[in-house]
C-alpha cells in the first residue's frame, strides 16, 4: 500500500511564484486532506486570482520495474463555511493532479506528468485561459527546476563541507 502522509498546514514554498497562498485546511482520511490554494493573477492581471478547495490524495509507490512515483490528485468541493474573498474568484478543478516518477538508475532526472482540469470561472475567454493556464504552467516548472537545481548545489556544497 502506498505510504505517504498528509503535509502540516503550511505557506506556500517561497520559491513557487504562482501561489498566494496554501495551507492544509483538514485531514479527511490515511493520505487524504482538504486543502486551500490562492493562485496569483496572471496574464498582466487581465485574470484575477482565483482560489480552490481540493480533496487530495497523495500517493508513494514503488513500481514493479525499480522506479518510485510519488503523485498527488485531488477534486474541487464545496466549502459552505467560506463564502469566498472579494479579491478573489472561486475556480473549480475537476480530478487533477500530477505524478512524478523517479527512473531507479539515473537520480538527475525525473518525469513530470501534471494533468490540470480547471474551470478557472468569470467571464474569460478560451484564449484568455489557454494562455494563463499555459502561464502557469511554464512559471511553475522553471520555477521548481530552479529550486531543484538550487537544492542540489547546496546538497553537494554540505557533502563536501562532511
Amino acid at each position: 500500500p502506498p505510504t505517504a502522509h498528509c503535509p502540516p498546514p503550511r505557506q506556500p514554498a517561497s520559491w513557487n511564484s504562482t501561489v498566494l497562498e496554501y495551507y492544509s485546511v483538514a485531514p479527511l482520511e490515511h493520505n487524504t486532506d482538504l486543502t486551500y490554494t490562492a493562485a496569483c493573477s496572471d496574464c498582466g492581471g487581465l485574470v484575477s486570482s482565483r482560489d480552490f478547495y481540493i480533496a487530495r490524495r497523495v500517493a508513494k509507490r514503488n513500481l514493479p520495474d525499480g522506479r518510485v512515483s510519488f503523485g498527488s490528485g485531488g477534486v474541487s468541493v464545496p466549502v459552505a463555511s467560506d463564502q469566498g474573498r472579494p479579491s478573489r474568484t472561486r475556480g473549480w478543478n475537476d480530478v487533477s493532479g500530477f505524478v512524478v516518477i523517479a527512473p531507479p538508475d539515473d537520480a538527475e532526472s525525473c518525469s513530470v506528468v501534471w494533468v490540470i482540469n480547471s474551470d478557472l470561472r468569470g467571464w474569460l475567454s478560451v484564449t484568455l485561459i489557454e494562455l494563463a493556464i499555459t502561464t502557469v504552467i511554464s512559471k511553475w516548472y522553471v520555477a521548481l527546476a530552479n529550486e531543484l537545481e538550487r537544492t542540489r548545489a547546496e546538497f553537494h556544497k554540505n557533502k563536501k563541507a562532511d
